[in-house]
């Protein structure tokens, strides 16, 4: 296959994702609107704050002069034997005292304002990101359902909560391989309870009994607030935000792995067929295996075969490993002209590997490094 052919061909066939991939790509392209409008906030609350603080402040160094000057006449005209009385009356009767307590107490009125603003979009776009993840592992259940033909949907468990419903429907229904996924469900209870106080109690707690393991758990970015009667909940930091996102992320990625599991990799195997059918439009590949190296680093192992004599037959290992940013290595160890041209065009239009083949391993970090050896 030449440029031409692979630019017409191939190029189609990247637009053409999977329902269930389109699932995951638009959770995780909502994720990062919702966050990039998040930060984008919270750098505007920076800047006014402290332009608050500087025009306050400003204004008390104006002002300061004419109060430090009244102060010293008062200070003159009195005649008492006590140093500390005579400061303490010159203070209060100058005005200087009243002055420096209103100012103090403005810089932190103005602190105060803008740690509620944080907290309130803090809080929208947690109950936003929150209702990504529902939408998203509904539409993953309801998918999987159809792929698989099930004949039990997930309206029929009939469970309001939404998110432990789907993750019930991937392991009763479908028998998913819960093993990574389940422990990622249960720290979504707390956000869970999070969410739900701040949308029907206005982020108020009565009991502190449940919530404040939460708070001590997230110490820093969570903090309790005593009203009368009750505390309100306050998020002051945007690492809880990002915490909630980053168990996002993560729980997509095992479903993602364990529902390779489940169809055979599907979707690893229609890519490798995307990216070797350059070499030849009829070739066969056998014996594919996918195996967790780590944590982050995968491997996946098959073989190809060519009924074209010019073409030699061959396997190859694909090492995937998380990353920041996106890196392709190609090794041939096939002394053939074809594999030779095969592997050199790859590795020119390595984009194919990113935008396409393993775009739906791409959630936890931003990149994959990619190592091939073809033998």
């Amino acid at each position: 296959m030449n440029e031409i052919h692979y630019l017409l061909i191939h190029s189609l066939n990247e637009r053409n994702s999977s329902i269930f991939e389109n699932i995951i790509f638009e959770c995780l392209e909502n994720i990062e609107v919702l966050l990039n409008n998040y930060y984008l906030i919270l750098e505007h609350y920076d800047t006014k704050q402290e332009s608050d603080i500087k025009t306050t402040t400003d204004r008390y160094e104006a002002e300061l002069p004419e109060f430090e000057k009244k102060y010293q006449a008062k200070l003159d005209e009195l005649e008492e034997d006590e140093e500390e009385l005579k400061i303490s009356y010159a203070g209060y009767y100058s005005g200087l005292d009243n002055f420096n307590k209103k100012y103090h107490w403005g810089i932190a009125a103005t602190r105060v304002k803008y740690k509620h603003y944080y907290d309130l979009s803090s809080k929208s776009t947690l109950i936003s990101l929150y209702s990504n993840l529902e939408k998203t592992l509904k539409s993953i259940s309801q998918e999987l359902g159809e792929e698989f033909s099930k004949r039990v949907t997930l309206e029929h468990l009939n469970n309001k909560n939404y998110i432990k419903s789907s993750l019930d429907y991937l392991d009763l229904v479908l028998d998913m391989d819960m093993d990574k996924i389940d422990p990622l469900a249960s720290k979504i209870e707390s956000y869970q309870l999070v969410r739900n106080k701040i949308i029907h109690s206005l982020s108020e707690f009565n009991d502190l009994e449940k919530i404040r393991p939460i708070v001590q758990s997230n110490k820093g970015f969570l903090q309790l607030e005593p009203n009368k009667s009750t505390s309100t909940l306050r998020i002051f930091d945007a690492k809880y935000v990002e915490l909630f996102t980053s168990l996002t992320k993560e729980i997509l990625y095992e479903i993602v792995i364990s529902t390779g599991k489940l169809n055979e990799f599907k979707l690893i195997r229609r890519g490798l067929l995307h990216c070797f059918k350059i070499l030849d439009q009829k070739i066969i590949l056998e014996n594919i295996s996918f195996s967790k190296l780590t944590n982050t680093q995968s491997e996946i192992v098959f073989d190809f075969t060519s009924k074209k004599k010019s073409i030699s037959n061959g396997a190859c290992k694909i090492i995937l490993k998380e990353s920041k940013k996106n890196t392709l290595e190609i090794i041939n160890q096939i002394e053939n002209k074809k594999v030779k041209k095969f592997t050199q065009f790859i590795s020119n239009y390595q984009i194919m590997f990113f935008r396409y083949i393993f775009k739906h391993l791409i959630i936890r970090k931003a990149g994959l490094k990619i190592r091939v050896l073809i033998y």
